[in-house]
């Protein structure tokens, strides 16, 4: 009981000021960094927010650590989306080739001049996708977008993967990959919004 006394006295007097503040230190704050760095899109401005304590802080600062940081992030980021959204044109571009297909009444005959030259175009832009190397976003944004980011690529591609189409292809075939071209688009636009959600959340 004398004990639960003395420290309710010694509460007390530290209440009312009387005590010397060096009896009770304070403890040092963690400091809210923030920086704004060009974002997705490569038009708006994203501010990204780390909590660290002073003392790191000001050791990041002195070798310019954290700005450094931030502007990589972002720029890798943004990197990813402009690949991503160069793979999306070229997705469009496919479909219009191989809905021109589907939709045409009459059909095509299988040997057509124009029903070859339609999938010949599909043929360039599936080559031109495949080449086309998406670098995944730096780490702390790929933890949160790695389930997406695998159902899209196959394997350690990092490469959109299509059917080849051959001209005699029928033409039930080839409604199915205007399937999997929505699917693939669709694919892709969720990638981009969850990589614009995670990066707010850095």
């Amino acid at each position: 009981m004398e004990i639960n006394t003395a420290d309710q006295r010694i509460t007390a007097i530290a209440s009312q000021n009387l005590l010397p503040n060096s009896l009770f230190p304070k403890q040092p704050q963690p400091q809210l960094y923030s920086s704004k760095t060009d974002g997705v899109t490569g038009n708006d401005k994203v501010t990204i927010q780390l909590e660290i304590s002073r003392n790191t802080l000001d050791t990041l600062q002195k070798f310019g650590s954290v700005d450094d940081l931030l502007v990589s992030t972002a720029r890798n980021v943004r990197q990813t989306n402009e690949t991503l959204s160069e793979g999306a044109k070229l997705i469009d571009e496919m479909k219009v080739k191989l809905e021109t297909i589907v939709k045409q009444y009459p059909p095509f005959l299988q040997g057509s001049t124009e029903r070859i030259d339609l999938l010949a175009g599909y043929s360039g832009l599936q080559k031109e996708i495949t080449s086309l190397m998406i670098p995944p976003p730096p780490p702390p944004i790929y933890e949160k977008v790695q389930h997406l980011w695998d159902n899209l690529f196959s394997g350690q591609s990092h490469s959109i993967q299509l059917p080849q189409l051959p001209n005699n292809v029928p033409d039930s075939h080839v409604k199915v990959v205007v399937e999997q071209l929505d699917s693939l688009k669709s694919q892709v636009s969720l990638v981009q919004e969850a990589m614009g959600n995670s990066i707010k959340g850095i």
